[in-house]
């Protein structure tokens, strides 16, 4: 999830490549025609074998009347597969087109399958067209019980706050990136309520905003120790020598110059004193900023070992078949 979209479908094809180098089944429905697989960054050298369905350059092209007959030869086979809806025409054609493709899918995969729905809150918006109910209700059905049929769907959009709630609670793993909208920030949030623990969720997700508790002190070692002694040392100066100038009373040169060093001295405490605590302050934050990145790090790591891991058992590797 990430706005703009390009960097959310940049990073799932990341992982996506990651599931074709293992063999996996996978379809992809591109309604932007955006999903380019079969030649390297650079386009100077081969990519993936994928099968290209509609758009602007098809293996095969396809119309709206095709859809349950192209989901029925996708579930049936092995292959890897783009599912291009841009050259449609009309967001009707498309709704139509992913309502016949899904509910036909659904009746006849029986193996393992990653479906892959970019710009998800298109096929499972939160306030649904009227008229549209059903194109819901399909994907609703593959995202919440299509485990049984083999399905493990993948969602990508730039506006969680408008894909339906009962779809995107089904979310095991969940990747958000920038978000700045509230409402989409706020849908982010209760998701990790209800699948995590959101104080724990709330600094790995909005670090910017992060307020870190604050401490007068580090924690560890000797820095605690010298900046307490300078604390000490400062505060004894400024109190003692101050005590000292306003007990003199001046009768003549040599008390005045002792009043007034005894000033001097006091106020160089306060500054030893205030320096120390601003010290004491700025290296617990670090402390603090610093314990956080290393928990982001190692929730990373094991973020990413689960999502390499999605397709511990794929399925054997067979060549590409035209249907």
């Amino acid at each position: 999830m990430s706005e703009p979209p390009a960097r959310a479908t940049y990073a799932a094809k990341g992982f996506v490549e990651r599931l074709l180098e293992s063999g996996a089944r996978v379809a992809i429905v591109d309604p932007l025609g955006v999903w380019g697989l079969r030649a390297s960054c650079d386009g100077s050298a081969p990519g993936y074998p994928v099968v290209v369905f509609g758009g602007r350059h098809a293996d095969i092209p396809i119309t709206a009347d095709a859809a349950a007959i192209l989901g029925q030869v996708i579930a049936r086979e092995a292959l890897v597969c783009v599912v291009d809806l841009s050259e449609l025409g009309s967001s009707a054609a498309r709704r139509r087109f992913m309502a016949a493709f899904a509910e036909a899918l659904y009746e006849a995969n029986e193996e393992q399958l990653h479906i892959v729905l970019d710009a998800a809150d298109l096929w499972a918006p939160q306030r649904p067209i009227k008229g549209w109910e059903s194109l819901l209700g399909h994907i609703e059905e593959i995202v919440r019980r299509g485990r049984v049929r083999g399905f493990i769907p993948w969602l990508i959009t730039q506006r969680p706050a408008v894909v339906h709630k009962d779809v995107l609670s089904q979310a095991d793993i969940l990747v958000a990136m920038k978000l700045t909208a509230s409402q989409d920030r706020d849908a982010i949030g209760a998701w990790i309520e209800s699948q995590a623990d959101r104080q724990e969720g709330k600094p790995r997700q909005w670090a910017s905003t992060r307020v870190y508790p604050t401490t007068i002190f580090p924690t560890i070692g000797r820095r605690n120790a010298v900046l307490m002694f300078l604390m000490g040392l400062g505060l004894i100066l400024a109190i003692g020598w101050f005590i000292n100038g306003i007990s003199i009373e001046p009768a003549n040169v040599i008390d005045q110059q002792v009043r007034y060093l005894s000033y001097v001295i006091s106020a160089a405490g306060w500054i030893i004193f205030t320096l120390s605590l601003f010290l004491g302050i700025m290296i617990s934050q670090l402390d603090v900023i610093a314990d956080e990145l290393r928990k982001l790090s190692a929730v990373s790591a094991e973020e990413l070992r689960q999502l390499s891991a999605v397709s511990a058992e794929p399925a054997p590797s067979q060549p590409v078949q035209s249907p």
